[in-house]
């Protein structure tokens, strides 16, 4: 009589959802950072944007609205990827351990992390405004998201490449 192996229940697909989740609630921090003055970073010189506010516009004032930022489909982007992340992520668990979603979330993952370290390059100003690109920097949520998401994609690697 033969006796079944047990088979081993992976949950790496599962940490690499949670971290995946975890960098999507980072849309509600700050994603950018604007400088008053370039490179001067006292509090009352900077302006936070969240990521909310930088992926699909920001509109400022009650009785005479000024549009501040515009939608941005790039910085829509990482948020959108990393969830996609986290739904293969799911996937794979369900799959018990299949290398081709491994890899596919690792891929958006990873695609997530550079887009999130690129978002202050993604902003779309409005055509009549005061504010300079260049004056733009990494906010908080952005850099948390991106650390998180490229730690998902490891983790999902670390699926395809374990035996």
């Amino acid at each position: 009589m033969a006796k079944k192996k047990k088979q081993k229940i992976s949950y790496l697909p599962l940490l690499s959802a949670v971290l995946g989740l975890v960098s999507v609630v980072m849309i509600f921090l700050a994603a950018v950072n604007y400088s008053v003055v370039k490179g001067v970073t006292d509090l009352e010189n900077v302006v936070t944007y969240s990521g909310l506010q930088v992926a699909f516009g920001f509109t400022e004032g009650d009785f005479i609205s000024v549009k501040v930022l515009e939608f941005s489909i790039m910085n829509l982007l990482p948020y959108v990827l990393a969830l996609g992340g986290v739904v293969v992520s799911v996937f794979c668990y369900l799959a018990k351990g299949s290398k081709l979603f491994a890899f596919i979330s690792a891929g958006a993952f990873i695609v997530s992390a550079v887009f999130f370290f690129l978002s202050p390059s993604f902003v779309v100003l409005p055509k009549l405004t005061a504010l300079v690109k260049e004056n733009f920097s990494l906010g908080i949520g952005s850099i948390i998201g991106g650390a998180l998401s490229a730690l998902a994609g490891l983790v999902s690697l670390a699926q395809v490449v374990k035996k």
